[in-house]
């Protein structure tokens, strides 16, 4: 095998995988803990009761069988019976001696000590009913036994009679307390969910015994369970040095980690663990730690070694499954979730899972029955409901989305993602209602849009042209397409005194206008007023038309009658704006506001030209005056969340486009860029639905889709980013980005060879003058798994040449150079690797 390949593309978004359509609870939430055993005595040396020596004399005098009473019978020694039952059960041959102990029964019903070993005896069989059924009798005998209370307080535990256990160890505990009895009693407190009364037990138990280890770690799983992570941690440290080779210990501080969001740590003590014993759980911990961190493989190689370890780890299977769902291997996927549903039935989470395969298989019936079932177990399951209303929507039952859907959000009123679901149903009902020619099927109509409304719709989305900048700012990642800042004159307050808005509308107007115009002007005796308004009407229509100096003109014939004209200055700024004259378009938006500081339209153009400027706070400010004056004008605040990104307010920038798309449903711009913001702040989900909003109001334009193809990348939906990029390159067949993650993504499928083609397109896309080193690193890893090694070869030569300290790319061409017997080229590579920070072991080819 060839050694390392490094991925310098991927980030890494901890906290979880999340699907396109269905609301997947983090891994996390699947952590498994090592819940404490009970403390139990060793059962030779403390529990098994036995007679006293002057009992044990006489046995070996009395035979087992006396001879035969006045009546005939043979008379049972129930004592010598037993004595035999003891020795057997010292050798823990268990099934003769519970043979002895029954005849010693038989002889003497009320032989407690018989009992009592009995009882033990089937313990230790695992056979919990009849060691119950035994202990009982001992107590139904002798009520103050407080042994068999005890006994018979772990047999209930086991049974799952946690109340039964607790009242049997608080009636040992009142007679004879001790650090085993309170962490026992903890223990049934914690499965009670009484967490008070179990720290309060484990607190008298390291009162009794400070170094009680059991104590301290079932505290840190009390505050684990409490949702106190930190606390955990701390007993749980604790633990670890008084018992430093528990490996149980190890894997539950690593859990906590993990809630923690200390990553690091949490790989520490996972591998701490291992080292220890190669339990199954903690790899399966282990395993979803790397799954967390798109490391796939290693997710699967953990996860395949705890079903190896144990075949009944549910969890183990559950893994494997979400590794398979994330190469889109269905099939096996549903195979290893059957296996997790197998083994534990009862799990909702499993189900789910199961019912997310079949509905991307379109089973939508299976799905639906599975997140039932899942419902059945938890009513309050939320993100079942979630699935499950899309099941419904796509079978059909539309009022069973709408259910389901408005039950999620009664669950969970912050649910954002089924509150926009829930209002897109609404509104695509709203829409069907109305609409004489809708199909009766709701599904049938979800995001349909005419040809000539497509149309329209892609040629007023305004979206970013050829040569303008981006606006989103440098410290976001600048291959999300962020759409550009909107020109003025598209954009109309709500309740603008009609006059004004003439001002920004800029109506289009054709040639005859203006010779209707002019020549109204020039043949007819006119009044100042009605001259000022001839004028403003058609610089107005000089405006639309693009005409900035014949505007310019009649602008200021206007402030030659006027003054005081503050929309002739505003106007008059627009055309120095379009014309380049920034100071001059300036100067006339700040008169304008002298002369009327209520006056929006002008508000929001000198924002627009103090944004040009990058003088981002007065920007900031107009927008801010902008919104107090036209609460209900959705691009102030557009373009005020511009602002904020621009001074690294992201928290305020959302806001801000969230107040615009609320104000317009339907602002492309806001949607694509608040989607953005909350990719960038790990939001994946709410990202793809606003992108797939966008989408819906504009299904030709490339960069939305290649925006969220990113994001499905990013979380791991790998089909449906694939998907997105052909259509992206559809739409736009020099976009030398999506090519590029169009490899990306086959390279993480393992389809190396279409890896290589897609690549290829990137490369031959892209400016000859700007060649990116990514593209010929990527390609040359492909090459190089594909034993193409003169190929990888030179694309790793290349990207040296492009990126001279690339370290991996050194480490990796040496092992090429290895392999192609140029060992002192191979020798070189390695060394320079070495000297560029790569930390390289068990290299053996150059010493």
């Amino acid at each position: 095998m060839f050694g390392r390949f490094f991925d310098t593309v991927r980030v890494d978004l901890i906290g979880g995988i999340y699907h396109a359509f269905f609301f997947i609870p983090s891994i996390r939430n699947d952590l498994i803990i090592f819940i404490r055993r009970l403390k139990i005595q060793k059962i030779m040396n403390n529990t098994i009761r036995t007679l006293s020596l002057a009992a044990l004399f006489l046995f070996v005098t009395q035979p087992i069988i006396a001879q035969p009473s006045s009546q005939g019978s043979p008379q049972i020694n129930p004592d010598r019976f037993y004595q035999y039952g003891l020795e057997y059960h010292k050798n823990e041959d268990f099934a003769r001696a519970i043979d002895y102990y029954s005849e010693a029964i038989r002889g003497n019903q009320n032989h407690t000590d018989a009992l009592y070993n009995r009882g033990l005896a089937y313990y230790q069989q695992e056979k919990y009913n009849k060691a119950l059924y035994d202990f009982d009798a001992v107590i139904s005998i002798s009520s103050a036994d407080v042994q068999a209370r005890e006994q018979r307080a772990r047999v209930k535990f086991l049974l799952g009679d946690a109340e039964g256990a607790y009242l049997d160890y608080s009636f040992v505990i009142d007679h004879s307390p001790s650090s085993i009895l309170f962490v026992n009693r903890g223990m049934a407190s914690s499965i009670l969910e009484n967490y008070n009364k179990a720290l309060k037990d484990y607190d008298e138990a390291l009162a009794t015994d400070p170094e009680d280890v059991e104590a301290y770690v079932n505290s840190g799983d009390i505050y684990f369970a409490l949702n106190d992570y930190p606390r955990a941690v701390q007993y749980y440290s604790l633990a670890l040095r008084l018992s430093p080779n528990d490996e149980r210990t190890y894997n539950n501080r690593a859990n906590a980690y993990i809630k923690m969001q200390y990553p690091d740590l949490a790989l520490q003590d996972y591998n701490s663990a291992l080292k220890i014993e190669n339990n199954s759980y903690t790899y399966v911990n282990r395993g979803f730690y790397w799954f967390d961190h798109l490391e796939n493989d290693k997710a699967l190689t953990d996860f395949l070694q705890a079903s190896k370890l144990d075949y009944r780890n549910a969890g183990a299977f559950y893994g494997v499954g979400m590794v398979k769902l994330e190469f889109g291997e269905l099939e096996q996927a549903l195979n290893n979730f059957n296996k997790a549903i197998d083994l534990d039935p009862k799990n909702e989470l499993y189900l789910n899972m199961r019912g997310v395969v079949y509905h991307e298989l379109s089973q939508y019936e299976d799905a639906i029955s599975d997140y039932e079932v899942a419902l059945q177990k938890n009513p309050q399951f939320s993100d079942a409901l979630c699935n499950r209303s899309l099941s419904y929507y796509l079978t059909g039952n539309i009022q069973g989305a709408f259910d389901d859907l408005e039950s999620a959000i009664a669950i969970n009123p912050d649910d954002t993602i089924a509150i926009n679901r829930l209002a897109l149903l609404e509104s695509q009902a709203d829409f069907i209602a109305n609409t004489p020619a809708a199909s009766p099927n709701l599904s049938d109509n979800l995001f349909a849009i005419s040809e000539e409304e497509e149309e329209s719709t892609y040629n007023d989305a305004l979206f970013e042209e050829e040569g303008e900048e981006s606006y989103l700012d440098e410290t976001y990642p600048q291959e999300y397409e962020a759409l550009a800042t909107p020109n003025p004159e598209h954009f109309i307050p709500k309740g603008v005194p009609e006059h004004r808005v003439k001002i920004n509308a800029l109506t289009s107007s054709s040639e005859e206008t203006f010779l209707v115009l002019s020549l109204s002007m020039n043949t007819t005796d006119l009044s100042k007023d009605a001259k000022e308004s001839q004028l403003m009407d058609r610089a107005l229509s000089y405006l639309a038309n693009k005409q900035y100096d014949k505007a310019i003109v009649d602008f200021e014939a206007i402030l030659e009658l006027n003054p005081q004209n503050a929309e002739a200055f505003n106007g008059r700024g627009v055309a120095y704006y379009k014309l380049g004259d920034l100071n001059a378009g300036l100067t006339d938006f700040t008169i304008a506001l002298s002369l009327d500081k209520t006056f929006s339209e002008a508000y929001f153009n000198r924002g627009n030209l103090y944004f040009d400027q990058q003088a981002w706070k007065k920007a900031t400010l107009d927008f801010t005056r902008l919104v107090d004056i036209s609460p209900d004008f959705s691009n102030g605040f557009f373009m005020r969340g511009m602002c904020w990104i621009k001074q690294s307010e992201v928290g305020k920038a959302i806001a801000d486009f969230t107040q615009a798309i609320d104000l317009d449903p339907k602002h492309i711009k806001a949607l694509n860029n608040r989607a953005t913001l909350l990719f960038t702040s790990g939001n994946v989900f709410e990202a793809i639905e606003d992108y797939s909003s966008a989408i819906s109001l504009s299904p030709l334009n490339s960069a939305l889709y290649a925006n969220r193809a990113k994001a499905y990348e990013q979380s791991n939906r790998l089909d449906e980013a694939f998907v997105d990029c052909e259509k992206a390159v559809r739409y736009q067949p020099d976009n030398t980005e999506m090519y590029f993650l169009m490899g990306q993504i086959l390279y993480r499928k393992g389809k190396f060879s279409e890896a290589i083609a897609a690549i290829g397109e990137a490369i031959n896309s892209s400016d000859p003058a700007a060649p990116n080193a990514l593209f010929y690193y990527r390609r040359a890893l492909c090459y190089h798994i594909t034993d193409q090694l003169e190929k990888a070869l030179m694309d790793y030569d290349k990207t040296l040449e492009l990126e001279y300290r690339n370290e991996e790319a050194y480490y990796n061409r040496a092992l090429v150079r290895k392999a192609l017997k140029d060992t002192e080229g191979a020798c070189e590579d390695y060394n320079t690797a070495q000297k560029l920070g790569l930390k390289i072991q068990d290299v053996t080819f150059c010493k």
